[in-house]
């Protein structure tokens, strides 16, 4: 299944927003891909909707998981073909390891590396997305403005506070 930017995350371009966004804590980057998985490939969106269905986020192993903590807020960026930030969430509770209907449900996207995860809420999406490129020249955790994909290739990275702030001012959601 292939998603629309205005259906991103649920189909109906909202993750059941709540009010009030709060510029506390830690901020984390998150960086979703295309997964290959056998004769297909599941969509960073669909990852991504899915998990917000879940009111969870999940993590590889080698993740840096013992850092987040309660309230800190994740920020979502969609890799190609979309390029741009698509939502933020907060973390609602203590990393832990996944089992269960999760684990199976993770198996069949093809992302059986995960092995942590934390629960989210304060769901918003970004609409429209907002595209990396123009902001580009703004982001301090992007020091190489010309290869500035080096920068997304950790699937979690903490930002600093006023990236964070322009990704959502420019969104609106500030």
């Amino acid at each position: 299944m292939r998603l629309h930017h205005n259906e991103a995350i649920n189909g109906r371009g909202s993750f059941g927003l709540m009010a009030g966004i709060k510029m506390s804590g830690a901020n984390y980057l998150i960086v979703v891909s295309d997964i290959p998985n056998q004769a297909s490939v599941t969509r960073a969106l669909d990852i991504a909707r899915f998990l917000f269905a879940q009111d969870t986020w999940v993590f590889p192993e080698y993740a840096n998981t013992h850092k987040l903590r309660l309230g800190d807020r994740l920020i979502v960026y969609i890799a190609r073909p979309t390029s741009a930030f698509v939502a933020q969430a907060t973390i609602g509770s203590e990393p832990s390891p996944i089992d269960g209907k999760l684990r199976t449900e993770l198996n069949r996207l093809g992302l059986v590396w995960f092995t942590r995860q934390v629960k989210i809420n304060a769901k918003k999406i970004l609409v429209p997305p907002m595209p990396i490129k123009p902001m580009i020249p703004r982001l301090h955790f992007v020091t190489d403005k010309k290869n500035y994909g080096l920068a997304l290739r950790q699937g979690l990275r903490r930002l600093p506070p006023e990236d964070a702030e322009l990704i959502l001012r420019r969104s609106g959601k500030i």
